[in-house]
């Protein structure tokens, strides 16, 4: 009849719903929503100290009080490098690639391409291919990106779901009019195995948590999904 009707809404609001009705669902879906308060947590509180942010001020805390106090950051780097651990195969003058993650509004991979000896690797003439895992219906058309970054070319492989965290793709980097190429298998959790093993985040706490807290996310969405 013309009239609107609106309504604040958060994740948060979600969360403490579910909780306070755990009994009316399963307990893979109580798991879930439990890491995502968790993931919500303390990956605010990493980007936050990376972006200087204020909670509180910029925006709103997601959760004062997480669900898990702390993690045993051994134990998932262990698993991480048992089971997510980036591999390449490269042939000609490729390095080991670099990686990151964004974890801001959406989860995208980033991978690093660089020559051995530190000459620029131009954009335009790499050609990048990407098979994603069995089940993953991912669209390289609009989300894969690549891009120049000083001498390095990123690859980025955007819009990767909570279902997908763990799922490997395989990206094949081929450099025009060389034998240069490279095929790398990441998934997302591949960073976890990079944070954790590296000296720069030895002592970063808020960076471990965060991570540890995506590793239990993951865990609780394949969970969820099978």
């Amino acid at each position: 009849n013309g009239e609107t009707v609106q309504q604040a809404y958060a994740v948060k609001d979600y969360i403490e719903y579910l909780d306070a009705h755990a009994s009316e669902y399963s307990a893979s879906a109580v798991s879930l929503v439990r890491a995502i308060a968790d993931y919500g947590h303390y990956v605010q509180l990493f980007l936050s100290s990376v972006n200087g942010w204020t909670l509180g001020t910029d925006y709103a805390a997601m959760m004062e009080d997480p669900y898990t106090g702390s993690y045993t950051v051994s134990t998932v780097r262990s698993e991480a490098a048992d089971n997510y651990r980036m591999t390449a195969e490269t042939t000609g003058a490729f390095k080991a690639p670099g990686m990151s993650l964004v974890l801001d509004s959406e989860t995208a991979i980033r991978i690093f391409l660089a020559h051995e000896d530190g000459s620029k690797l131009k954009d335009e003439d790499v050609t990048v291919t990407v098979t994603p895992a069995t089940g993953v219906a991912w669209d390289a058309q609009t989300q894969l990106q690549k891009a120049q970054k000083g001498n390095r070319v990123m690859v980025e492989i955007k819009g990767v779901k909570a279902a997908w965290l763990a799922e490997k793709f395989t990206i094949t980097a081929t450099e025009y009019d060389t034998d240069n190429t490279q095929t790398n298998t990441v998934c997302a959790l591949s960073y976890i195995d990079r944070l954790l093993g590296s000296e720069a985040y030895a002592n970063n706490t808020a960076a471990q948590n965060a991570v540890c807290a995506l590793y239990y996310y993951a865990m609780a969405a394949k969970a969820y999904n099978e």
